[in-house]
């Protein structure tokens, strides 16, 4: 299962931002359900026949940046670091 965040401001929290074609998951920190959304990331793209460039994709680690590499390795992408480039 993977939830969103804040969510002691918003029912539920939240998971996802999306505006035009980009999109920003957010998640908390925890491996296990980063593999689950890995998953359903992957599952996206053969149900759907679109495929997730995660080439041009970030991973953004708030708080603990050592975290970051473990993250860009197991969604094999960049490092990418705030003020993040939205629309770009």
């Amino acid at each position: 299962m993977v939830s969103g965040l804040i969510e002691h401001i918003i029912l539920r929290g939240v998971a996802i931002l999306q505006y035009a074609d980009d999109t920003i998951i957010c998640v908390k920190h925890d491996l296990e359900r980063a593999r689950d959304m890995k998953f359903l990331l992957y599952l996206y793209e053969m149900l759907v026949g679109l495929k997730i460039n995660f080439n041009r994709s970030e991973i953004v680690v708030v708080n603990d940046r050592n975290w970051g590499q473990i993250y860009a390795e197991m969604f094999d992408c960049q490092i990418g670091y705030f003020p993040i480039k939205y629309l770009g």
